[in-house]
């Protein structure tokens, strides 16, 4: 079983792209998020200096659930970004990118064992899904992240940690 603790976190404001789509989509050939990685990366190294992540972490987000774990669901991946400055107009990358806010709450967080991505991703979200089918906690749909820690990568291996929003 992942390790979990409970931590409250207040509100991020991210810039970055995202997709909507469903874990039954997900689960099959038509499945968005493994492009959507890609799409961010291409466009990560193109962006002006106010759109550059303001730390070390990538966040790969689950919000606007459509009712829960079985509906449809936003799926975005940004960083976080300096909000004193206008994000960059007109034909740069920056243009592209969406802005959202994950609202403050109360999360259960899990982490991952150090493995291969995203097979210890893939593994944790079952872990999690089975957790939630009997836990007294319940689970608020506002908002679930991962975040990865880019220092933490090596050799296609990293550890991540997964944020579920739970209800006070």
């Amino acid at each position: 079983m992942l390790k979990s603790k409970l931590e409250q976190q207040g509100s991020l404001k991210l810039a970055g792209i995202g997709v909507r789509t469903s874990n039954q989509e997900e689960a099959g050939p038509s499945g968005r998020i493994p492009a959507l990685w890609t799409q961010y990366f291409q466009l990560a190294g193109t962006y002006s200096n106010e759109a550059q992540a303001q730390d070390d972490f990538i966040y790969g987000v689950y919000l606007d659930y459509e009712t829960d774990a079985s509906g449809a669901y936003t799926a975005f991946i940004g960083h976080t970004y300096n909000l004193d400055l206008p994000m960059t107009t007109g034909a740069s990358a920056a243009a592209s990118l969406q802005q959202i806010v994950v609202p403050s709450s109360k999360y259960r967080v899990f982490e991952t064992r150090r493995g291969p991505m995203p097979q210890v991703v893939i593994e944790a979200w079952q872990e999690i899904w089975a957790y939630y089918e009997t836990a007294a906690e319940q689970r608020a749909y506002t908002g679930d992240f991962e975040r990865y820690d880019k220092n933490d990568y090596q050799d296609g291996e990293a550890s991540v940690r997964i944020y579920i929003a739970i209800k006070d």
